[in-house]
């Protein structure tokens, strides 16, 4: 097994690792990068934060200090270090990120190989892997020459400019507008009440580039019903997932 610690992105896909790797210590990314601001992600997380409060003011905790925990792990990943990625927006991102914050100091990359997935393009999060995956991508590590770590780290730069969304598609990173779903949104919703959680479940499941969250799909579920494209059963101000009954507003058009 690769000495050192291994990082992961999600506690589900750390709790699959460590199943795998019993004797192994496993570091855990859970910024979901490819959604929102990036532009402060790696100083002092600001906008970010302030981006993150206003997706989920229900959050217990204040997304500064997550973010700012998420800064301090990389600053202080030990030179010995494995990353394990999937094939995800969310994977690749972190993996430019860790690169960037690195300064060229090199470490082992696994790939783990495709898994049977039911999303375009064969998306999958290490989530989705059994730990007998995973066991059997341990051995598949490759230590990333310098020249790779520092085109990782340059995307990186060019990325962290971009606000919106961040799908990864055919290997390659695509960019759009943090409302470009919206519509897609809107058409998983139908002209008569249906818990709301059921829209945004069909929406999240034609996941395409990236996966999408509750968390995204409530927060704009709740902007379609401020912009009266969408109305609710329930008067509910802060609007909830969980409790709301939804419909497309009658005779509103996409």
């Amino acid at each position: 097994m690769n000495k050192g610690p291994h990082l992961i992105l999600g506690d589900c896909a750390a709790g699959c690792l460590r199943a795998a790797l019993p004797d192994a210590t496993v570091l855990v990314a859970r910024d979901d990068l490819p959604v929102g601001p990036l532009a402060d992600v790696d100083s002092d997380g600001v906008q970010r934060a302030a981006f993150w409060s206003e997706v989920n003011p229900f959050f217990p905790y204040r997304f500064a200090d997550k973010l700012a925990e998420e800064r301090a792990l990389l600053a202080s990943l030990p030179d010995a270090l494995t990353v394990w990625i999937g094939n995800s927006s969310g994977e690749e991102l972190m993996l430019r990120r860790v690169a960037w914050w690195r300064q060229g100091k090199p470490f082992t990359l696994i790939r783990v190989p495709q898994i049977e997935s039911v999303f375009p393009e064969g998306m999958f999060a290490l989530g989705m892997c059994e730990p007998a995956q995973l066991q059997a991508a341990a051995g598949l590590g490759e230590v990333l020459s310098a020249q790779a770590l520092g085109v990782l780290a340059a995307e990186w730069e060019t990325l962290r400019q971009s606000d919106g969304l961040r799908s990864w598609v055919n290997g390659t990173f695509h960019c759009a507008s943090i409302d470009s779903l919206d519509d897609e949104l809107w058409l998983c919703t139908g002209s008569r009440w249906e818990p709301a959680f059921q829209a945004v479940g069909e929406w999240m499941g034609n996941s395409q580039g990236f996966f999408r969250s509750d968390w995204l799909g409530s927060w704009r579920m709740a902007l379609l019903g401020r912009a009266g494209r969408v109305e609710f059963a329930e008067a509910d101000p802060d609007f909830s997932l969980a409790r709301s009954r939804v419909r497309r507003t009658p005779h509103h058009r996409a």
